[in-house]
């Protein structure tokens, strides 16, 4: 799941338990409001098709760190990403068409090479 809609699953879960006075000036109970916040993630979860406990993303290529190599996943289905390519930094080959610019991404066939016979 992006990082967005995790964020915003976790901000409806942190208005559960909340009752106040909405916009007309009358009080809302808090089981009412329970069960919209509840409706409201049901409605996320279907517009984007998601089962928020089984998202797999695709494994797409690492970045290079000086601590080591951390693994890039591709976006998910109404992620916002940039619109620049990620390529290779060895072989300058395309990692994905989105989520770029990224200096220190590594492809997953440069990865599986020697460190010493890449690039």
């Amino acid at each position: 799941m992006s990082n967005t809609l995790e964020k915003v699953f976790e901000a409806l879960d942190d208005l559960r338990g909340y009752s106040g006075v909405g916009e007309d000036g009358n009080p809302y109970d808090t089981s009412s409001w329970n069960a919209a916040l509840s409706a409201a993630k049901q409605v996320i979860k279907h517009r984007y098709k998601l089962d928020t406990e089984t998202i797999e993303r695709k494994h797409i290529g690492y970045v290079e760190r000086d601590e080591g190599f951390y693994k890039i996943y591709a976006p998910v289905k109404g992620q916002i990403v940039t619109q620049a390519f990620i390529l290779c930094k060895f072989c300058r080959g395309t990692i994905y068409h989105c989520m770029g610019p990224r200096s220190d991404a590594v492809c997953l066939t440069c990865f599986d090479k020697d460190p010493d016979l890449r690039g």
